[in-house]
């Protein structure tokens, strides 16, 4: 993957998940695996889920900090 870090993103990627702990991996590696020539951003929305989702999306959080937004939700 080639990362702009100081560009702003040109595309936007929109992820909107719940309870989705056995599928989440496998899309966001999707979505991080593509090759681009220029800068994108993933955000994703986790609508409060009560599975392992959010400890997944924190892992990817930390590890794509300059790609990955993930926003939590409190309430479902």
């Amino acid at each position: 993957m080639k990362v702009h870090v100081n560009d702003e993103p040109v595309v936007s990627v929109i992820c909107c998940t719940y309870n989705q702990d056995r599928y989440i991996k496998d899309a966001l590696d999707g979505i991080l695996g593509q090759e681009a020539s220029f800068p994108f951003e993933v955000i994703v929305q986790d609508d409060a889920s009560n599975d392992a989702t959010e400890e997944i999306l924190k892992y990817y959080q930390i590890k794509y900090p300059r790609i990955l937004k993930v926003v939590f939700h409190s309430e479902n």
